[in-house]
């Protein structure tokens, strides 16, 4: 699903309106600015994702290294990371 076919999706659910819609699409702005005013906040948000696809009990592995060309590298042995999220 799409991120515009999710968004519709709660349209629908909830019945908005036009004031409404612009009510929650101020409300959803907000929201990412706070969680996202933070330019470190991705690794987090890359730890929590990581910790969401372990295979077992057990939890994850994650390596996370930043090389000498500044390059990031982000990595776990759990379920891959897919864009729809279903992987």
């Amino acid at each position: 699903m799409t991120a515009k076919e999710v968004i519709e999706s709660i349209f629908r659910e909830k019945n908005c309106s036009d004031s409404n819609s612009r009510d929650l699409g101020r409300a959803l702005d907000k929201l990412s600015e706070e969680i996202y005013s933070n330019e470190d906040r991705f690794i987090y948000e890359l730890l929590q994702n990581a910790c969401d696809s372990a295979i077992s009990a057990e939890g994850v592995n994650v390596s996370i290294a930043l090389g000498a060309d500044g390059r990031f590298s982000f990595a776990h042995d759990g379920i891959p990371f897919s864009e729809s999220g279903n992987e």
